[in-house]
């Protein structure tokens, strides 16, 4: 423990560690919640491994702080820290790419072919190769200069404690990563605001990244006031390690508790949505034909196209659509268009399934133009009842569990009913008039006279 502390000095960073431990808590309800409609398009696998990094952090730092350890497990701390921190910014552009994405599908008379382009090609960003490359990339220029200065003597690394950890050079440059952290986390959180979606994850970007700055602002103050104005009691108490913490209950508070508490505790209005969307396998309308059937009537497919717009995942629903507009008018270059749009390296429609089907369909494109103008309409049938299907097992499922979705369905139950209902009269109608008619036109009885 630090020498030459006054009476009570401890108790901030005591009250500081207290008030972390709900965070093992609330992550581990959130990894056992995962699955749920509302948590698992919310990344919570990555969520779950950035919020352990940050409750680690959080418990682990007045430890540090009150055993006066060595500058490697301050190092190893920093170095968690900035792991999440960075997993956390690359998680929120893999959203602005994806929302933009999603724009520009949804709004193609907009687009510009150089704006088509330009979005396209940033769908690279979005594969987790890519990702991984980056994070690894961005994590060893950050730790650099916490790990060079002790390249040479590993023995000074294990025996300094904090405050000759660095030196001038190593502190200025750290200030500048963090600096230019601070400046990208700015720059996402614009990008961020334009964002609209199901997830709630524009609200929880928005409002940690705010949080985060007025925390950094804070830290920075503290520390002007402790080193350069030299207020004694800041450090006697520990003012600037207590108020670190800080950060991580604001992740916690707006990517994990509150996630959990729409969950635990759902609204009036979203406890009737539940009530209406029953178990999704125990509705008998539930079937791969009355979601086609949804899809074709036009408020149906604008409801569930909206919807897809929310949830950033158009691309299934637009090449469903492409698909089926072929059927109607198969010819070779309706056919060339759906290749181009659904099946090529760098299709604007991209989906596992049309890649999956892209070696199939390849070497038919030179026979296309070959045999005649004209193709026959089941060309593509099989990969339009793949996408209908994923959909129906993926997307419909949530659309069930959205407030405007379990509306517009029922509103097509509804529709559905009252036509069979229709149908039903017309035929006991149509029975009567016929036996009516059949009366009319028997022969009267003859009787003798």
């Amino acid at each position: 423990m630090p020498g030459s502390s006054p009476p009570g000095a401890m108790i901030p960073l005591l009250a500081s560690w207290i008030s972390c431990l709900y965070m093992p808590a609330a992550w581990g309800l959130y990894n056992h919640r995962r699955n749920h409609p509302f948590m698992k398009y919310r990344h919570p696998r990555r969520m779950a491994v950035i919020a352990g990094c940050f409750g680690v952090c959080a418990l682990t730092l007045p430890i540090l702080v009150c055993t006066d350890a060595s500058c490697l497990f301050y190092s190893l701390w920093f170095s968690l820290g900035m792991c999440a921190v960075v997993a956390y910014l690359l998680m929120q552009w893999a959203i602005v790419v994806t929302f933009q994405i999603t724009e520009l599908l949804a709004q193609p008379k907009l687009a510009t072919a150089q704006t088509v382009f330009r979005t396209m090609q940033r769908r690279w960003f979005l594969h987790p190769r890519v990702q991984r490359t980056m994070f690894v990339g961005t994590i060893a220029l950050i730790l650099v200069p916490i790990y060079y200065p002790y390249s040479v003597d590993a023995k000074e690394f294990m025996m300094h404690t904090r405050g000759a950890c660095f030196d001038e050079a190593s502190w200025n440059f750290l200030l500048g990563e963090l600096g230019i952290i601070g400046g990208v986390s700015c720059a996402l959180a614009v990008q961020v605001s334009r964002v609209v979606d199901n997830f709630g994850l524009r609200a929880a970007f928005l409002s940690t990244a705010k949080v985060g700055v007025l925390c950094l602002l804070l830290q920075l103050v503290i520390s002007i006031g402790s080193f350069n104005l030299h207020w004694t009691w800041l450090s006697d108490y520990y003012v600037l390690d207590t108020m670190a913490s800080l950060p991580f209950h604001a992740f916690y508070y707006f990517n994990v508790v509150q996630p959990l508490r729409s969950i635990l505790l759902p609204s009036l209005f979203r406890q009737r949505v539940m009530v209406l969307s029953c178990p999704f396998s125990q509705h008998r309308y539930h079937s791969t034909s009355h979601f086609h059937a949804f899809l074709l009537h036009p408020d149906g497919f604008r409801s569930f196209l909206e919807f897809c717009r929310m949830e950033l995942r158009l691309e299934l629903l637009l090449a469903w659509q492409t698909l089926t507009q072929f059927e109607a008018a198969p010819t070779t270059r309706a056919a060339e268009q759906v290749f181009q749009a659904c099946f090529s390296p760098h299709c604007i429609y991209a989906t596992a399934i049309g890649n999956q089907w892209r070696p199939h369909f390849q070497p038919l494109r030179q026979t296309w133009t070959q045999t005649t103008t004209f193709l026959p309409p089941t060309l593509f049938r099989t990969v339009t009842a793949a996408l209908l299907q994923c959909m129906y097992d993926v997307q419909f499922p949530r659309f069930l569990q959205h407030p405007a979705g379990i509306l517009a369905w029922h509103e097509f139950l509804d529709r559905k009913r009252a036509v069979e209902k229709l149908d039903q009269v017309l035929t006991i109608v149509d029975r009567q008039t016929s036996s009516f008619q059949m009366k009319l036109h028997r022969p009267l009885p003859f009787h003798g006279g």
